[in-house]
């Protein structure tokens, strides 16, 4: 056969397949909203004794590793933005969903080693490590090091490897979205109700950027969707969600998501989504601004350099500059971060890695980026179109917010390379020949 020939498609074949996917998905989501139950289980045992509650998650969490590891994956993404300290005196702080990880990498390890891969981001990544560790080496490192080094290795290359090789095809990581955005959901209910501010004991800030990830993840799912029922219950999401980002009052996040939503109606190729989203949020956004009291509302439009809070990102830079000059070429060593207010990525990197760090840490997006270019000729109705898109607009709002806030965030960073990890899936599965189900076939 030549290589211009068409393979003939069987109709039995399709048939077959998009109903083993139907079936597999309704499984899965049956899982998940048992699944659900068990969570509420344990957040109610935390009230009464967190090491209790984590030992009964940690159990309850390995036997849905192990048996519906998408249902795994789709903890981890969604349970990040609840960035609440579990390690009860410790010495190191974690969340529930590093413990999900941490839980769930021996699992992949031993079960699906031959599928664990960075993609295109390996090299790059060993790169800005290097980088890290030599530049750690020859100054003094200390335990905020050892953390910084540690968190960096969950989020480069755990998260990322655990999204992109746990399951086998694109279509089981749509749960994962589902699941974020409705968290989102309630998070932006939660918001509203207490007049945003730190909501469920939060900061504002990890608040607006869950809320964020969560609105651009909804507008992709609205996006792709087919289904008429379905978007409109996806648009009330999207109203909700924006609603509550706002009365977070995080202005780090409000750019983040404009940035995202663009990228995302980029990468559909439907720049003309962009009003129709805008009239889906503005309303319900106008409405509560004006019910916001006047303080609030003039702490969101105060950008003067005179201000407390723009002042203060000033003089972070300052000092971060000042580390940077002292050490151009290599730093001086990751961990500065946890000295100072590290609200702006590029100025917290060049002060701990110098310009090596910068080019690496610069080079592992790029990578990404030609990445995604790669796939840009995924169906737009494809399952990998709708990750891949989402992938890049949470890359492209992590990077926007990450100047003029933390960048390596607990919830959020999890939440951002966990999208990278499925986009790195969508590639290997694309160069396996193994295609993503369109959006009407299930």
């Amino acid at each position: 056969m030549s290589q211009t020939e068409s393979i003939p498609i069987n109709a039995d074949d399709v048939a077959n397949r998009r109903y083993s996917l139907l079936r597999r998905r309704k499984l899965t989501y049956r899982w998940l909203a048992i699944w659900s139950l068990g969570l509420l289980f344990v957040y109610a045992l935390s009230l009464v004794a967190v090491p209790i509650a984590v030992v009964v998650y940690a159990i309850g969490f390995v036997v849905i590793a192990v048996t519906q590891p998408a249902v795994a994956l789709a903890t981890i993404f969604a349970v990040a933005p609840f960035q609440y300290d579990l390690s009860a005196g410790f010495g190191v702080k974690f969340s529930l969903a590093e413990i999900s990880i941490a839980l769930f990498t021996p699992i992949v390890l031993i079960r699906y080693i031959n599928r664990f891969t960075l993609g295109p981001l390996t090299i790059p990544v060993l790169l800005y490590f290097v980088v890290s560790v030599v530049s750690t080496l020859l100054n003094d490192p200390n335990k905020a090091s050892v953390v910084s080094l540690v968190q960096m290795f969950l989020y480069l290359v755990l998260v990322v490897g655990i999204f992109a090789s746990a399951v086998k095809r694109p279509d089981d990581l749509v749960p994962s979205l589902h699941f974020l955005a409705a968290i989102g959901f309630f998070l932006g209910i939660a918001s509203i109700v207490t007049g945003g501010g730190y909501v469920l004991g939060l900061h504002k800030n990890g608040v607006g950027a869950s809320l964020a990830f969560a609105l651009i993840v909804t507008a992709g799912l609205w996006i792709h969707e087919q289904d008429h029922k379905i978007r409109r219950k996806l648009m009330i999401c999207l109203a909700v969600i924006g609603g509550g980002l706002l009365l977070t009052l995080s202005r780090g996040a409000w750019l983040g998501s404009i940035m995202g939503l663009f990228v995302l109606c980029l990468m559909f190729g439907r720049l003309s989504l962009i009003l129709w989203v805008s009239m889906i949020l503005v309303p319900g956004i106008l409405i509560l601004w004006f019910l916001l009291p006047e303080q609030s509302r003039d702490y969101a439009t105060d950008l003067d350099a005179d201000s407390h809070n723009i002042r203060a990102r000033l003089n972070m830079i300052e000092y971060a500059m000042g580390w940077f000059k002292t050490s151009p070429i290599i730093g001086v060593g990751v961990g500065l971060r946890k000295d100072y207010d590290a609200t702006n990525v590029v100025m917290s990197t060049l002060a701990e890695t110098g310009l090596l760090g910068l080019a690496s840490f610069v080079l592992i997006h790029v990578a990404f980026g030609r990445m995604v270019w790669s796939l840009r000729r995924l169906p737009r109705d494809s399952t990998g179109k709708l990750v891949v898109a989402i992938a890049t607009a949470l890359m492209c709002n992590k990077l926007v917010h990450g100047q003029v806030d933390h960048y390596w965030g607990r919830g959020p960073c999890t939440m951002a390379f966990a999208a990278v990890g499925m986009a790195v899936l969508v590639w290997r599965t694309s160069r396996q020949g193994i295609s993503s189900t369109p959006q009407g076939s299930a």
